[in-house]
């Protein structure tokens, strides 16, 4: 199985393990984490013999399952942009990006990319800060404290990911790179209806 980020690949994994005993229901929804799919026993090419593992190179069907894009970038944003994660990985190093490419759609005339202004105490000095309104000086504070901590909106990533000229290093990142760039393989399963997929996948 070729494995696409935000597309139910580890639910694949974990069923497939499970129907084969690698794995126990306690265990089921850990699979994801690399350390323990090692442990269930399964054998990857790196612990063949060469000759072995030339064989299944030369005879194999490669699968990937595939998920419906905008309900793949709605995952993508919720796991990795909101407070649904603990992780600061992809807001510090995607989030904070994007927040600064998009500033001036929403800063009001304010220059929120001068790092000094960002602090709160700093944009209440600010003279383009102080000629707004009540409302609108309490838009650009929200979205000075999205560029310190990188928990863009929906709509924030959703413009970033269809624009037509990204950065390409962000661009390729794998959780939205689009599913079709990502792989050469012989099956297309879909992820929803799983049952007839995964009926069709085990049969090969």
């Amino acid at each position: 199985m070729c494995v696409v980020p935000k597309t139910g690949s580890s639910t694949m994994k974990s069923a497939m393990l499970y129907l084969q005993r690698n794995v126990d229901k306690a265990n089921i929804d850990k699979v994801a984490s690399p350390r323990l799919y090692l442990q269930t026993g399964i054998s990857t090419l790196n612990r063949l013999p060469k000759t072995e593992a030339l064989k299944r190179l030369l005879n194999y069907t490669t699968f990937v399952v595939m998920r419906d894009p905008t309900a793949r970038i709605v995952s993508a944003h919720s796991s990795k942009f909101t407070n649904r994660t603990t992780s600061t990985y992809f807001k510090l190093s995607y989030g904070l990006q994007i927040a600064m490419q998009q500033a001036k759609l929403f800063s009001k005339g304010v220059n929120l990319n001068d790092r000094n202004i960002v602090a709160t105490s700093n944009l209440k000095m600010d003279p383009d800060f102080q000629r707004l309104s009540t409302d609108e000086q309490q838009e650009v504070i929200d979205y000075a404290r999205i560029m310190r901590f990188g928990n863009i909106s929906f709509h924030q990533f959703a413009r970033f990911v269809s624009q037509k000229n990204p950065s390409r290093t962000m661009l390729l990142e794998p959780h939205w790179r689009p599913q079709v760039d990502l792989y050469t393989i012989h099956l297309l399963l879909r992820w929803t209806p799983f049952e007839n997929n995964f009926a069709c996948c085990m049969a090969i």
